[in-house]
């Protein structure tokens, strides 16, 4: 075979690959490339879907991990608080409270915080936890907190706080009156108060 031959061969073979190529390409062909192109989009929504789905499980795990730290904080605590530590019931949520949880989950530790160093005496302490508190559940309390904040207020002197809190717990109560029994008092508190401002 001479030089002139086996160049001209492949230049046929050339030619031959480009009309292969061609005739893909032609009007027939057009259904496969359709059919590949639309294989193509399953394949990526199909991707995209199963990336979706996976980042909402991922966030809801979390969700899930941080109720779970609550609860878990929530009955550590009040275990010790049946056995009367309050000072590890203390640590455990000041603990927890340093994880920095979503904010739904701040309000029990915050108060019950606030409720300890209330009966250490410590009113300072107590009155920035009952504060925080408020201030991440949107200024609602329960009842109890209320009242708690309006003793802690009677107890550093600051009378006009006590009343607002007194006449809060009071209007709280009167939402749901079988859920309290000291309305009488609270009522009694605030006309005491009224009086003597």
């Amino acid at each position: 075979m001479n030089s002139k031959t086996a160049g001209h061969g492949d230049a046929e073979d050339a030619i031959t690959v480009v009309e292969s190529k061609r005739r893909w390409l032609r009007i027939d062909n057009r259904p496969v490339i359709f059919i590949v192109g639309i294989l193509l989009i399953l394949i990526l929504t199909g991707t995209l879907l199963w990336w979706h789905n996976d980042s909402k499980n991922v966030a809801r795990s979390k969700a899930d991990d941080q109720k779970q730290a609550a609860l878990v904080a929530v009955n550590q605590a009040s275990q010790l608080d049946r056995t009367g530590d309050y000072a590890g019931e203390a640590k455990v949520f000041k603990n927890y409270l340093a994880t920095n949880p979503p904010k739904q989950y701040q309000y029990k530790p915050l108060v019950t915080l606030g409720l300890l160093a209330q009966i250490r005496k410590d009113y300072k302490s107590a009155l920035q936890y009952y504060n925080k508190a408020i201030a991440i559940n949107d200024g609602n309390l329960s009842e109890f907190d209320a009242e708690n904040i309006a003793l802690v207020a009677g107890a550093t002197g600051d009378q006009p706080k006590m009343l607002v809190y007194t006449k809060k717990a009071l209007q709280i109560a009167e939402k749901n009156p079988k859920a309290y029994s000291d309305i009488a008092d609270l009522k009694a508190t605030i006309k005491h108060l009224e009086e003597t401002q």
